[in-house]
């Protein structure tokens, strides 16, 4: 909340381009595993890390570094299970927002709270 000043439908938005970025961006990272495709998966993998990194998150962003690293590195042993660990967190990440949100009072563009 601080990062949004307070503003819980600042948070919402942002929550919800995390969930549409992420619901993208897995699979590509799995694609381009999968095809041993360095650039892509060094590419997709630092633009989960940047959207989990919004949220304070750094299981998730620790796990998108070590594929974004093994990409930039050209070497994708064990990308596989990395990758089953990034989506584990993501939907850690996801869970925990979703609660939170559930969990906070709503509060008007001015983020005062609303009765």
């Amino acid at each position: 909340m601080d990062r949004v000043g307070g503003r819980v439908d600042l948070l919402k938005q942002m929550v919800g381009l995390f969930f549409k970025e992420t619901d993208k961006l897995l699979p590509a990272l799995h694609t381009a595993i999968a095809q041993q495709d360095m650039v892509k998966v060094q590419r997709n993998a630092h633009s989960i890390k940047g959207s989990a990194s919004c949220f304070a998150a750094p299981p998730a962003v620790s796990a998108a570094v070590r594929l974004e690293f093994m990409g930039r590195d050209g070497d994708l042993t064990g990308a596989e299970d990395a990758y089953s660990l990034l989506e584990l967190e993501i939907e850690r990440l996801r869970q925990a927002l979703t609660t939170y949100l559930q969990d906070t009072p709503h509060s008007s563009v001015s983020g005062k709270k609303q009765d």
